[in-house]
Parts: structure tokens; sequence; C-alpha cells
């Protein structure tokens, strides 16, 4: 009744050298890379949150989506998805939105669905708040 199972590699004291430093080369670099993954993803969602977050980023997204006259309407959808209705969808400047911090562009007929990096909600008001701003300052130079 020999209940101990022998594992080869834990009693060859020839492979704990090895096992060692591979383990502590793990351990070593583990939180650098998740480090460097967390700063690069705050990088990439930054760039559309910052220029929300201003009167001239949000109006140049709005350029960008074709101008004030082709946004019908802005809604958050979701956690990290935005969906903008269009009159035109052949409007949208995508190389522009890329630039902007966009991380993809759905087009489905009349509706476009940005892709971001979180607060979806954020930049649903930033934009509405742009485009209600122009229609403002659109009709008082109507008068």
């Amino acid at each position: 009744m020999n209940y101990l199972i022998t594992i080869p590699f834990l009693f060859d004291t020839s492979l704990w050298l090895p096992i060692i430093i591979v383990g502590a080369l793990i351990v070593l670099t583990l939180p650098f890379v998740i480090v460097l993954s967390i700063k690069s993803r705050k990088l990439r969602g930054s760039a559309f949150y910052k220029n929300t977050k201003n009167k001239e980023g949000a109006q140049a997204i709005v350029d960008a989506l074709g101008g004030k006259e082709n946004v019908c309407n802005v809604i958050p959808n979701g956690f990290s998805r935005l969906s903008v209705e269009l009159v035109d969808t052949e409007l949208i400047n995508r190389e522009k939105l890329k630039e902007l911090g966009v991380t993809n562009i759905i087009v489905m007929s009349q509706k476009v669905i940005l892709v971001i990096e979180n607060q979806a909600n954020e930049y649903a008001s930033s934009l509405d708040d742009s485009l209600s701003q122009q229609d403002d300052s659109s009709d008082s130079n109507k008068e």
C-alpha cells in the first residue's frame, strides 16, 4: 500500500534550477506586462475621451461624421459603443474618426456604431451638447 505518488521532476535535483529560473522570470516580468497593457489601453481610449471633453473636439467628431446636418441622433449603446443615426453614411471620414480615438466603425444602413474605450454615456452627452450648441448658434445667426 504505497500511496506516495512519485513525480520524477520533484526528486530529480538537476531540473530544479531551470524550473526556479523560469518561474522567477515569469514572476518578475508578469507585472511589467500587465502594467504596460493597462497603460496602452488607457492611451487608446483617452484620445476620444479628451476630444469629447472640449467643444473643438466634439465639433471635430461631428465634422468627421459628416457635419451637424448629417447627424440625426446620438445614443449610447452599452458601455463601449455609441450609436449614431445619420442621414448619409457616405459622408463619414473614417480616418479622422480613427485619429480621434474610435477603435472600430460599424455601418448599418443609416446607423453607425462607433466602438470606443468605455464611457459611451459621457461621449453621447458631449456630442449632444455640441449639436445643441450648434443649433443655438445657427438659430441666433438667422435672427
